[in-house]
This record gives structure tokens, sequence and C-alpha cells, in this order.
């Protein structure tokens, strides 16, 4: 998809962007990604959440000084339902 079939697609939701990988010079596991995100939510790192499925994205996430929550099957891994 395009960047423009994907906002137009998202514009029902609370949504207000989207950052990939293509928006950045260095990808996972640097933390570019994740900063730029931050950046545009006009939070602090440090006040950010991350939800990941893989390891370089996890480690990411943490050089950019957020806390991670890593995800397996769709469900927080280590919590208990």
């Amino acid at each position: 998809e395009t960047q423009d079939e994907i906002e137009i697609r998202l514009s029902d939701t609370k949504i207000r962007f989207v950052v990939t990988a293509d928006d950045v010079a260095l990808h996972k596991p640097h933390p570019d990604t994740f900063l730029l995100v931050a950046q545009r939510l006009g939070v602090a790192p440090d006040g950010c959440l991350v939800f990941e499925d893989t390891g370089i994205g996890a480690q990411a996430g943490e050089a950019a000084g957020m806390q991670v929550c890593m995800v397996k099957e769709g469900k927080p891994v280590g919590l208990t339902y």
C-alpha cells in the first residue's frame, strides 16, 4: 500500500499518523523509528510503551529509552489472564 492508501484507510480511526522503516535512515535495532513516533506524538520517550513481537524491535524500543512489552500470538508475554 502507498502512504496515501494507508491514510485513507485509517481516516476513520483514532490513528493520527503512520511511521515505517522508510521514514528513518537507521532501522531496527536502532531506536530511530520509535524516537520519531515519540517526537510526532509530542511525548518523551520514557513516557512511551512499545508492544513488540521481535527481539530486534524490543532492542530498538529499549535503546530509545522506552518501556517494552513483548507480544506473542497477540498476547503480552509474561502476563496471566
